[in-house]
């Protein structure tokens, strides 16, 4: 209930949608004067979000910053998100989506021998579950690009962040009775959610996080107050992210 509950409110958290809705009042508000100023909110929003200067701020605020890996972890844990939803191509080969950062690097990192094995944490983010565990496809991926199979294991049950908290804790804890050093690698404005969600779930992990949205270096003067039309989407997910950092700590009381 709560994930088709999540699929819900992720769409009511699209900043399209808003700008959609405030141009729909302007066209059918029966009153001049409140059509004209459905039209400016709606040019205010549209300026606002698409702005890189005002996104590259919040994101830089918000984004975990890099970490350094220091000596060797048991474990990199990878939570999903990285596979593409369209699935054109299947059987093979596999579409990845810009998250893809998140299941490349603990592959460098297993080869530099930084991490003795993967954890491939999700199972199908579709709404109806007829597509097969993201995690599933994800060790096949890996299997091809070298990684030994002894080097992977998978958790194909989660269908959210806290999921994937939880039931990765459970695996470890089965399969490192004694406890395990793990680095825990996801998107960088993931991270801050992630975190807290392994925390309340008792395991201990170090972050590495990729994927950032804001720009490597500062902006200049001219790219701040230029629009671009992609932090549409990018606001979106931080607007999911926030949200669901809070419902989590509310539902955690």
């Amino acid at each position: 209930m709560l994930f088709v509950v999540g699929k819900l409110v992720a769409l009511l958290l699209r900043p399209f949608y808003w700008l959609l809705a405030l141009l729909l009042l302007a066209r059918f508000d029966k009153k001049e004067s409140r059509r004209r100023s459905w039209v400016s909110i709606a040019l205010v929003v549209a300026l606002l979000l698409s702005n890189n200067g005002l996104f590259n701020s919040v994101a830089a605020w918000w984004e975990a910053e890099p970490r350094p890996v220091n000596g060797t972890y048991e474990l990199a844990i990878v939570l999903g998100g990285f596979m593409s939803e369209s699935g054109r191509l299947s059987p093979a080969p596999e579409e990845l989506s810009e998250r893809i950062d998140r299941l490349l690097a603990p592959v460098v990192l297993y080869q530099q021998g930084r991490v003795k094995k993967i954890l491939l944490s999700g199972g199908s983010g579709d709404l109806l579950h007829n597509r097969p565990a993201e995690s599933q496809v994800a060790r096949q991926y890996l299997l091809r690009m070298g990684v030994p199979d002894s080097a992977i294991i998978t958790e194909s049950r989660s269908t959210n962040t806290d999921e994937n908290a939880r039931f990765s804790a459970q695996e470890i804890s089965r399969r490192y009775p004694q406890g395990a050093t793990c680095l825990l690698v996801t998107s960088a404005w993931h991270m801050p959610r992630a975190l807290r969600c392994f925390e309340r779930a008792g395991l201990a992990v170090s972050p590495y996080p990729v994927d950032y949205l804001q720009s490597r270096t500062a902006p200049t003067w001219l790219e701040a107050l230029s629009p671009a039309v992609k932090n549409l989407s990018n606001w979106e997910l931080l607007l999911k992210e926030w949200v669901g950092y809070w419902a989590y700590e509310w539902k955690k009381g």
